[in-house]
Parts: structure tokens; sequence; C-alpha cells
């Protein structure tokens, strides 16, 4: 089974031969007549590479890697650093929420949908108090920022205030059997996932809602299940805090 680090390696290495097959195969284009034989190779490799891709993105949706088991005998300050990588932007569009933040004792991630929270004692000294962006993997002390030029959220006081009073003790591994309602695909191929507990139902990004429960795989965790439709969703275990907002379904009567 391949590592969380391995996947995420892989995943920008093939992305990278993808990509740079796109250009060669469409100069190939202009040349059909002459590059016949290239250009299907070309296409055949990428179909495999394509394949792969898709493989790999499943693995990450499923958990099905080593760093989020709990059990990881390796760096374990990497694998929690990698596991908040998860809840930051990874886009320039808000810049400051692509890094994750290193205190003390803790790691905080937010992208403006969900973020978290995970007690750490392995943080190095000369880490704390500063920020690491998302795809850092190795040689962390190289990559510190100590500033942020954009201001961001107390996640703590958004996590405790967005607490609600429907508060359900289970295992990690039981919450889709005891939650999910059912899944609705949008036509701009988000697929929403439609939560229901006490009558109450609310929706929430597919592919949001699988990082959030991927994340904690295999713990005893604490749902604070949302007061309405409009409200977050908070979970926690003994070391980690989540929260994740729900989707606006106004247009669909779910």
């Amino acid at each position: 089974m391949l590592s969380l680090e391995e996947i995420d390696n892989k995943l920008i290495e093939l992305r990278k031969i993808y990509n740079e097959n796109g250009g060669l195969m469409d100069d190939i284009l202009a040349n059909i007549s002459e590059l016949e034989d290239d250009y299907k190779k070309l296409e055949k490799d990428n179909d495999i590479i394509e394949a792969e891709i898709k493989t790999l993105e499943k693995e990450l949706t499923e958990g099905k890697f080593s760093e989020v088991d709990n059990t990881s005998n390796g760096n374990k300050f990497r694998d929690l650093f990698i596991k908040s990588s998860y809840f930051c932007r990874r886009d320039d569009e808000r810049l400051a929420l692509a890094y994750v933040e290193l205190k003390e004792k803790q790691l905080l991630a937010l992208d403006g949908y969900k973020g978290i929270i995970i007690d750490c004692d392995y943080i190095p000294k000369e880490l704390q108090n500063s920020y690491i962006k998302w795809n850092v993997r190795q040689d962390f002390e190289k990559e510190v920022i100590r500033e942020l030029s954009s201001q961001r959220s107390n996640l703590d006081d958004i996590i405790e205030n967005g607490k609600s009073s429907l508060i359900i003790n289970i295992n990690q591994d039981e919450f889709m059997n005891k939650f999910h309602k059912k899944t609705i695909q949008r036509q701009n191929g988000r697929n929403i996932s439609v939560l229901e507990y006490e009558g109450k139902k609310v929706a929430f990004n597919q592919k949001y809602l699988d990082i959030v429960i991927m994340v904690f795989h295999n713990m005893d965790i604490k749902v604070y299940y949302p007061r309405d439709k409009k409200s977050p969703m908070i979970i926690e275990s003994s070391t980690q805090r989540v929260i994740l907002l729900p989707v606006s379904m106004d247009d669909i009567d779910y």
C-alpha cells in the first residue's frame, strides 16, 4: 500500500507527464500524416496515465494510505502536516489560506469551507510559530514563513461557536451508515452528500465531506450535528477538531 506522501508525489509526477504529453500531442496533430504512430503511442500512454491518476485519487478519497491510520511509525510531524494540508486552499485566490499554521503544539489549516486543528507534540522548535505552504513534503525548515500579509481567522473560536447540542459519539467508520441519506449529482460535476439526523437534513460538498471523514480514520469521534441546514458540522476526537460548512441547496427539495 502506498503512503500518502508517495501518492501525493506520484500524482504530481503523473500530472506533469500528462500535461507535457498534451503539448506533444498538439505538435503531432499538426503533422499527423507523418507522425501518426507517435501520436497513437502518446494517446495510449496518456490513457494509462489518466487511469493511474484516477486510481490514486480514489485511494486518497477512500483513505487507503498509511499516514492517516494513526499507526504510522514514520515522521509523525510530517504525517500530521500532510493531514492538515488537505484543509488548505490549493489555488492562488486567497494565498494566505494555502498555508498550514504551526503553533507550539498545534497545526491549523482552513480554506473557507473547512478547517482543522490538530494537537501535535512533534513540531520541531525551529518550525514553531510559523506558516508552511500546503504542498511542502520535505525540508520544512527551508520553507518557513513567519508572517502572512492577510489576517487569518481565529479557528478555535469558530469551532467552539459552531458546536450544537446534537452530540453523537461514534467511531469514524460508522459515520456514513449513521448519517448519509443520499447523494445528489449536480450539473457542475460536484456531488452533494445529504446527511440526516433526527429529521434534520443538511447538504455538504461530497469531496470535502470525504476528506473530513478520512482524517479521522479509525478514531472514536464526537459529532456535533448542525443545528439547521445552514449551520456547520463539527467533528472532534481526542487530538483533533474539524469544522465543515454546508452548501446551499435552496434550488432542490432534499
